[in-house]
This record gives structure tokens, C-alpha cells and sequence, in this order.
């Protein structure tokens, strides 16, 4: 899988090829958003051409996504400086630029398995 390493430290899975269920969409999402950002058009048949992966197993999570806007006008994540790693930590944060990135891609991960969002 694309991005495999990534999606195995985002998602806390050792093995995504043993990931099910709604494990299994948060892991998809995560590598349906880095391709969007990596350029890749949000479109089901793109996405699993590139990825390599069948439409039914991206279907789920990637409308997951598509519905709670992650590919809108709106908002726009290939421009998100946060889930591109590109914002500074604050010097009075305890927390930092690093451990915000992540969040942001579990966020995400929780839209794509059905736990955020609107579906």
C-alpha cells in the first residue's frame, strides 16, 4: 500500500494488509487524503488506480470524507499547513508542531472510519 508507513504510525496498526472493519476505512482515508495531497484528482476510480486498491474497499471511507468536506471548496487539505507539517509550534506550547500533524491526520482517520463527521 502507498504511504504504508505512515498509515501504520497515524493509525497505531502494526500491519495494515491485517487491519478490518472500521480500522481498515481509517487506514484507506488516511491514504485517500495524502493522495488527494499528493495530487491525485478526489475521484473513486483515480484513487483506486493509484493506490492500487479496489473501489468497494475505498467506497466507504473515501464518501466518508467526500461528504464531510475534506475534498471541498471550502476547505481545501492540500493546503492544510497543519497536516502538511508545516506549522510552527508556539513557544509557550507544551504541545508540539509535530504532535499537532498527528492529530490532525487521526481526525482524519476518525472521519473516514465513521466516528467524526456526519456519517
Amino acid at each position: 500500500m502507498k504511504y504504508e508507513k505512515y498509515v501504520q504510525d497515524i493509525c497505531n496498526v502494526e500491519d495494515v494488509q491485517l487491519a478490518e472493519g472500521d480500522e481498515l476505512d481509517g487506514c484507506l482515508g488516511v491514504a485517500i487524503a495524502m493522495s488527494y495531497m499528493h495530487g491525485i484528482e478526489a475521484e473513486i476510480n483515480s484513487l483506486s488506480a493509484y493506490l492500487e486498491i479496489p473501489v468497494c474497499d475505498l467506497q466507504e471511507p473515501f464518501e466518508r470524507l467526500k461528504i464531510n468536506g475534506v475534498f471541498g471548496p471550502k476547505y481545501n487539505i492540500r493546503r492544510d499547513k497543519v497536516l502538511k507539517g508545516h506549522e510552527k509550534s508556539s513557544p509557550s506550547s507544551f504541545v508540539t508542531a509535530k504532535h499537532y500533524t498527528r492529530l490532525a491526520w487521526c481526525i482524519i482517520s476518525g472521519i473516514a472510519q465513521g466516528y467524526g463527521g456526519v456519517r
